[in-house]
């Protein structure tokens, strides 16, 4: 019996293969019919409008015709028309070839094919008012001139040979579908053309054939078709015949007539039977081959599988009735189905483990968790014995309640509006409840209810269960009130660093004043004539001047440190002795930890660059450390320096950039985003090698500072390799660097102290200073040089006074003064037109060295901010350069 069903069933299926594949070659030969007649039609329609444009081209480009045209000579035209179609008739295939000259204004001027015809209006005609509005050759299968039958039309503009704007009328050429119909002939098809019957806008459209005598050898007669199937389909079946049609469309849009071509049915359906006949033969033998093995397959599989599956499957149930999952089924078979019993047994032995777990979890979560269940209307039906524990009810009291029992007062209402809203439509809600014990007492759970659905997917149940974090939010609230304090504390801690810091800066404006003085008069005395002994005594007054400068400045770091700003020196550095000294500096921890250090063979280190020199070595050491540190014992670090240009670098100047690859282990791909992020170890946090994780964040914002860049890549396994860039002194910076050390190397010469040019004009120099030793040291710096006045004004107003009386040429002015400041003194000054006319430079002297006084001095209008102890060989420069100019 099942043999036959098997046979009954390949039978079907062999006969419903054959059915769909005649199906899909008959679809394939409708296709291939498309194609061919598609691309016949198009080349035939192409051939004929290519003649037509080859016609209107010799004819727009005569000028005698288009002259005939331009004065409507139609006798000129008349016998020109005749020449020129017997001579393409000659040339061409095409007799019947029809020749329409038309006016500019769209009137009928002559007709090769009715010449006594003349002054028809054509504007109604579509092509004709195509052409006429676009000026520009048209071609189109339309009904010609005075005929109504279909033809194939090309109409071009004709131009005024003198003035090329000007239309002086319209060549058409007009050819039937005789060689086409010819051609479609030869091939087997029948051709014809059906055109639009449009009485009005309510009735239906009908479609008839065109009324030429060249169609009425064709079988496509009396054919139906509807407006709506032509734009939907391209191939249609009637009388026998498949028929292609190709629709043309009028200016509206609508369709005023197709092309039809046809084929009888007969030839399409042997098409496909002879392709279906092919594939049959093939199935038909693998048929009988499957129906062979299936016979055999049956057999085997009765004996082999079928009657060990029926016992197996009859233990199954006893196992599943009697829920007995400790047990296992026994195996006789070495094969298929013994494999089969032996992972039946061991998923019988995952069931019982999940059966333990399953009960074993119940009990974990009875004893730690808080459980409740509740019907929809949630009305408490099951609580466990936490619940009663921690709320202090009884599960009598509880059970057949409602939650709203253990409900704190405090608890918005909004928020159980936004739990039954949640669990309502069927999603879970959590998030953190207070409730209130039987005592009184608050207590705190983080709670998650969920619906249990039913398999039609209704609510039928309500699960809760809840986590006791009172201990949690307890210890929050008092982390937030020690959060409170300890900001309390730090705004405390901030007051009294900004004290410190004002302190600090404070004091270096009242230990420059006094300095000022000692290395000023310091330097002058350097300019007279000393023993060896007081050149030496005068030189450790110098240097210890120079010390407590450095020590100010200390100070001054200091408090720029601490509140968060980083002083920078940046200024033309020689990389090469840095890179040196770098490398000496890590020596020892190389050593150490047996890393051999190399420099490559194409190193550049030769460049001036644009950078702190003390930072510089800092980043430096900071990456050749790291190389060392992170590497592999008795590995290698490789220190390269090359050039780049701005081109290929995100920096504005060529720039050099100094490489340091290490052979270490590299750093893990999902490490290496947070590379440069401040306190971030990187996986090394509980490894032998020492650090902080700040060292890069730090590195990374020095290079920056002085406008480089920096970046990294590393292979894990293989190593890494660190580079920034800086940029490069160009010839510019250099240049200017040469001057200034020049010029000051001359300033500080004493014979050139002592000696001015002839040319130097005298020049009045005005300083507002209050205190006496500054006022004696500018004094003894002018008295060094000639052609030079000074007057000293000690204060402001004083000092305004002055400015008009005398006009100087320089003004030197302290900040600090009694009464009015030397800041608010400036814009009084530059109000003096006669001041400003002559050019007077306003230069602030004063001890307010601190980075933001200098920026403000400069945004409120001084020339340039000079800092304390005063620099002789800066002021004699300053003079000097005004005297010259």
């Amino acid at each position: 019996m099942l043999i036959l069903w098997l046979f009954v069933i390949l039978f079907i299926l062999f006969s419903a293969a054959s059915f769909f594949l005649h199906q899909f070659h008959l679809k394939q030969a409708e296709e291939h019919f498309s194609e061919v007649i598609s691309t016949l039609l198009d080349e035939q329609i192409k051939k004929k409008f290519d003649v037509g444009q080859a016609i209107n081209l010799s004819y727009v480009n005569n000028s005698q015709l288009k002259k005939a045209m331009a004065f409507e000579d139609r006798d000129f035209l008349i016998k020109e028309l005749q020449n020129t179609r017997q001579k393409f008739a000659r040339w061409t295939r095409f007799k019947q070839i029809s020749m329409h000259i038309i006016t500019a204004d769209g009137r009928t001027l002559i007709r090769s094919y009715d010449i006594p015809s003349y002054n028809q209006d054509l504007t109604g005609h579509n092509l004709i008012q195509k052409v006429m509005k676009t000026r520009k050759n048209v071609s189109g299968i339309d009904i010609g001139g005075a005929s109504t039958n279909y033809r194939l039309i090309d109409m071009i503009p004709a131009f005024a040979d003198d003035d090329p704007e000007e239309v002086i009328g319209f060549i058409s050429v007009s050819q039937s579908f005789i060689s086409i119909l010819e051609t479609m002939n030869q091939s087997g098809f029948q051709f014809a053309i059906y055109k639009a019957i449009r009485p009005d806008n309510e009735t239906p459209v009908e479609f008839v054939q065109d009324d030429n005598p060249i169609y009425d050898t064709q079988s496509l007669q009396n054919l139906s078709f509807t407006e709506r199937d032509l734009l939907n389909n391209t191939l249609h079946f009637q009388k026998h015949q498949v028929l292609y049609t190709h629709n043309l469309f009028d200016n509206q849009g609508k369709i005023k007539a197709a092309i039809v071509v046809s084929e009888p049915n007969q030839v399409l359906q042997s098409e496909a039977w002879q392709n279906t006949q092919n594939y049959i033969i093939v199935f038909a033998f693998i048929f009988i081959i499957l129906l062979g093995l299936s016979v055999m397959l049956l057999a085997m599989m009765r004996k082999e599988i079928i009657k060990p599956i029926s016992r197996l499957d009859h233990v199954m149930s006893e196992i599943i009735q009697s829920k007995a999952f400790d047990q296992k089924v026994e195996i006789f078979e070495n094969n298929e189905i013994g494999q089969m019993k032996h992972r039946f047994n061991l998923l019988l032995s995952e069931i019982n483990e999940l059966i333990y777990s399953i009960n074993y979890q119940q009990k974990a979560i009875d004893q730690t968790l808080i459980v409740s269940q509740t019907d929809p209307q949630g009305t408490i039906l099951y609580v466990n014995d936490n619940f009663c524990q921690i709320s202090g009810y009884s599960k009598e009291e509880l059970i057949g309640n409602s939650h709203n029992i253990v409900r704190h007062p405090d608890m918005p209402k909004s928020t159980f509006v936004d739990i039954w809203k949640t669990i309502q439509s069927k999603k879970i809600w959590s998030g953190e409840i207070k409730n209130l014990r039987k005592n009184g007492e608050t207590y705190y759970v983080m709670s998650y209810i969920m619906p249990l659905l039913d398999k039609a997917g209704n609510i039928k149940e309500y699960l809760s269960i809840r986590e006791d974090i009172t201990a949690r939010v307890n210890l929050e609230h008092s982390l937030e009130q020690a959060k409170q304090d300890a900001e309390e504390k730090r705004l405390v801690a901030e007051k009294s660093n900004q004290a410190k810091s004002e302190f600090l800066s404070g004091m270096s404006h009242e230990l420059r004043t006094p300095l000022n003085s000692i290395i000023g008069f310091a330097q002058l005395l350097e300019l007279s004539d000393l023993s060896e002994k007081q050149k030496k005594q005068l030189k450790n007054i110098s240097t210890s001047g120079e010390h407590l400068l450095h020590l100010i400045n200390d100070l001054l770091e200091l408090a720029k440190i601490e509140a968060g700003k980083i002083s920078l020196s940046i200024e033309k550095t020689e990389l090469k002795p840095v890179v040196e000294e770098c490398l000496q500096m890590v020596h020892t921890a190389a050593e150490k930890h047996h890393i051999k250090i190399n420099i490559a063979e194409k190193s550049n280190c030769n460049f001036f660059v644009i950078a702190d020199h003390l930072r510089l070595k800092q980043v430096l050491v900071n990456f050749l450390t790291n190389a060392i540190k992170y590497n592999r014992e008795y590995g290698e670090v490789t220190l390269f320096a090359e050039k780049k240009s701005h081109e290929n670098s995100a920096l504005s100047k060529d720039c050099i950039r100094i490489n340091i690859q290490d052979t270490g282990y590299g750093i893990v791909e999902k490490h290496q985003k947070k590379l440069f992020q401040p306190f971030n170890r990187l996986g090394h946090e509980t490894s032998t090698i020492e650090g902080t994780g700040i060292g890069l964040a730090i590195t990374k914002d020095l290079i920056e500072k002085m406008h480089g860049q920096v970046g990294f890549e590393s292979t894990e396994g293989v190593g890494s390799k660190f580079w920034f860039e800086i940029p490069i002194a160009n010839d510019m910076d250099s240049k200017s660097l040469e001057q200034c050390s020049s010029k000051t190397e001359t300033l500080i010469d004493e014979p050139a102290l002592k000696s001015d040019s002839p040319n130097t004009t005298r020049l009045k120099i005005l300083y507002i200073e209050d205190n006496p030793a500054n006022m004696q040291l500018m004094a003894n710096i002018i008295e060094t040089l000639e052609g030079c006045e000074l007057v000293i004004a000690a204060n402001a107003e004083d000092g305004i006074v002055k400015a008009q009386q005398t006009l100087p040429d320089i003004v030197f002015v302290d900040i600090n003064l009694p009464g009015m400041n030397g800041d608010e003194a400036l814009p009084i000054l530059r109000a003096i037109p006669e001041l400003m006319s002559q050019g007077a430079q306003l230069y602030a002297l004063t001890a307010n060295a601190m980075k933001e006084d200098v920026k403000k001095g400069l945004t409120q209008g001084f020339d340039k901010y000079l800092t304390k102890p005063i620099n002789v060989a800066e002021i004699i420069s300053i003079i000097k350069e005004q005297q010259h100019a």
